[in-house]
């Protein structure tokens, strides 16, 4: 079976970071699989083995990130895989062009918190690629609360989505002493701390 992966998120972003991991992890498995990268001039990485990169910039990197995925990058992904992965949900639109595609839906974050024109910007190219949810042979959700986000809104089917939450790194995220983690950060040894991490 050949799966592609496609991804326009640099390994050190989050989204990139679980596009890359999955990749490194089936092919450590042996898995027949090969990466479509977006590059441009400010998301630039090192040539890799069976790692595509599809080239092109435009002058403002918010175009880069959002219109340019969105308007080519996923045209341009070539026919001949058994299944197409499109590894965020900003990819969404791969679903038109192969119908035999996974998209993993990270949030919708931009839509239900528009802070600022940026995100604006972002919650309405979202807004336009959830239509392409319709042609998607499985939806991955992260969680049971962005499971349930989509499906209150309509955008699909539940019977379409799973929920499979997504692995970490062990050799970059290990505990860490909670005496020395406070000193290091500045913080009050005995008082309660909450953090949340998104």
């Amino acid at each position: 079976m050949k799966v592609a992966l496609v991804n326009n998120y640099h390994p050190f972003s989050g989204a990139g970071k679980y596009a890359f991991n999955l990749f490194t992890n089936f092919k450590k498995m042996g898995k027949n699989v090969k990466m479509f990268y977006l590059e441009t001039n400010d998301n630039k990485i090192d040539d890799l083995k069976d790692v595509e990169k599809i080239k092109k910039n435009f002058f403002l990197t918010e175009i880069n990130k959002t219109i340019l995925p969105y308007f080519w990058f996923t045209g341009k992904i070539p026919d001949g895989f058994d299944i197409y992965h499109a590894t965020n949900q900003f990819l969404a639109k791969l679903a038109k062009y192969h119908r035999n595609c996974l998209i993993t839906h990270m949030d919708i974050r931009p839509i239900t918190f528009p802070y600022d024109f940026r995100m604006r910007l972002i919650g309405t190219m979202l807004k336009r690629l959830l239509k392409y949810y319709k042609y998607a042979a499985k939806i991955l959700a992260l969680s049971q609360v962005v499971k349930d986000e989509i499906v209150e809104m309509g955008v699909v089917d539940e019977n379409v989505v799973d929920v499979i939450y997504p692995g970490y790194d062990p050799g970059v995220y290990k505990p860490f002493p909670k005496v020395k983690a406070r000193k290091k950060l500045g913080l009050p040894e005995e008082a309660k701390i909450i953090i949340n991490v998104g």
